[in-house]
């Protein structure tokens, strides 16, 4: 009898255009937020890109004049290791001047959800004075752009994918309860049960399609190696997340008599759980764990360089007594590239608290969005579409701890150079500290899905476990 409804409801289906509407509909959707996803991610690639050939090109360029300078001096019969000045074979040139760019490339699903990409840096210049950023296209961003994100995949399938499910569902047996229907239709060997899951089994089928064609016409088109592990992933989440909205309006459905009264009911549940609850969640997080204003920041930032730099002999000397190891200078043969060392060091302990307690507030912020996001099946979704897109807070978290510690390592090897004011020969070029990033795996991003995921399936179970308990309930009593 199953398959009998099935091919039934698959005929009315065909011969209600309003189905076919809404299939035409969700693929348009997907195919223009996946375009405007590989746009925006072959723009950043680009740029990041152009980032590392600069610093390459520029590294070579120095690297091979020094190798001309000592070519030079030795045909003159000039000693290589000896102290420099300020120039092309100083340390400064290397530790300072130029740094290390490290660049953050896109996953192979970025296309699939913008994230965090546009406010997080993906380039980065790090030097003896710490991290700077580079400038992008999220840099020259229309800021309010910013503020409401792009139209992407994540976009499509966390807000308007219910809505499409719930157009096709509202009323899987309360229209036919409505007009008396429903009892002619009982009269023959079929369950209300069977009748109900038919229903939502061909709108199932018909969406889930559409999502799949969509989603893999958009990841062959990014033209990205390695994303198919991902992609089913992705589509592992749509399923669940549409089951859980499939699951809710079989449970109201089971439960009003008219189907004008399900439709607003699954549209407040909508409004709910994808507009009302994030946002409460996100205003609780931010007013009980603020974050230090960004002009605190600036503030102390600007006021403690001024300070270095006025008093640039005292933070030598309070360096020198910081670092006994590094003393044997004499203070008048103080250069300018150990006062910088010396400001950076005063500016860097001056705003560690700041940035210590922005760091600590962000990170309890997001512990607190992640505990209460099981309150919202939409904020379960966005996350998992964040982790596997690659651009969620978890990534960029481990991206910028990586930094510092790539920071601790570049001190640790320019500073004592800097000191001794030995010349930075060729040489040593290849023994500058690297960056090393281990990506996230799909392993790892599955273990953080696990546990959202799985609630999302228990409360879906829950739903369509009362539903269906309701439907053998229900009598037709005239």
């Amino acid at each position: 009898m199953l398959k009998t409804i099935l091919r039934f409801e698959a005929k009315l289906l065909r011969a209600d255009g309003t189905a076919l509407l809404t299939a035409g509909v969700f693929l348009a959707l997907i195919g223009y937020a996946g375009y405007v996803g590989i746009q925006y991610a072959d723009e950043q690639q680009a740029v990041l890109e152009t980032h590392a050939a600069q610093y390459a090109e520029r590294i070579a360029g120095i690297r091979q004049e020094v190798v001309e300078m000592e070519a030079e001096m030795i045909r003159k019969g000039e000693a290589l290791d000896t102290k420099v000045e300020l120039g092309r074979r100083h340390p400064y040139m290397v530790g300072s001047a130029q740094g290390r760019v490290i660049t953050l490339m896109p996953g192979p699903l970025s296309p699939f959800a913008v994230g965090q990409s546009d406010l997080q840096p993906n380039a980065l210049r790090v030097t003896m004075g710490g991290s700077q950023a580079l400038g992008g296209a999220a840099s020259l961003e229309n800021p309010f752009k910013l503020l409401v994100g792009h139209f992407d995949l994540a976009f499509v399938f966390v807000f308007l994918f219910p809505l499409l499910i719930l157009a096709l569902t509202f009323g899987l047996t309360a229209s036919e309860r409505e007009t008396g229907l429903l009892r002619m239709v009982l009269a023959q060997p079929v369950r209300l049960t069977t009748l109900a899951a038919g229903k939502v089994m061909v709108r199932a089928v018909l969406l889930f399609a559409c999502a799949v064609l969509g989603t893999g016409a958009v990841l062959l088109m990014t033209g990205a190696n390695g994303g198919g592990g991902r992609w089913l992933l992705w589509l592992l989440v749509v399923f669940i997340y549409g089951g859980f909205w499939m699951a809710l309006a079989a449970f109201v459905d089971s439960r009003v008599q008219r189907p004008v009264t399900g439709g607003l009911v699954l549209a407040v549940c909508w409004l709910a759980f994808v507009v009302v609850i994030p946002a409460l969640i996100n205003v609780v997080a931010s007013t009980l764990y603020p974050v230090p204003s960004r002009m605190e920041y600036v503030t102390a930032m600007r006021t403690e360089t001024s300070v270095a730099q006025q008093q640039g002999a005292a933070s030598l000397a309070q360096f020198f007594d910081d670092h006994p190891e590094l003393a044997s200078v004499e203070a008048d043969e103080a250069d300018y590239a150990m006062l910088r060392v010396a400001r950076d060091e005063r500016i860097a302990e001056a705003l560690a608290p700041v940035e210590a307690r922005f760091a600590a507030q962000k990170a309890r912020q997001q512990q607190f969005i992640r505990s209460l996001g099981y309150l919202s099946p939409a904020v379960l979704a966005q996350q998992a579409f964040l982790d596997l897109a690659d651009t969620g807070h978890a990534r960029y978290a481990a991206f910028t701890a990586t930094v510092e510690a790539l920071h601790t390592d570049w001190k640790a090897y320019f500073v004592p150079k800097y000191f001794a004011g030995l010349a930075f020969r060729p040489s040593d070029y290849d023994a500058v500290p690297a960056f090393t990033f281990s990506d996230f795996s799909t392993v790892d991003v599955l273990k953080r899905m696990a546990g959202p995921l799985t609630a999302l399936v228990l409360i879906s179970a829950l739903l369509g476990m009362v539903a269906y308990r309701r439907y053998t309930r229900t009598t037709l009593i005239a």
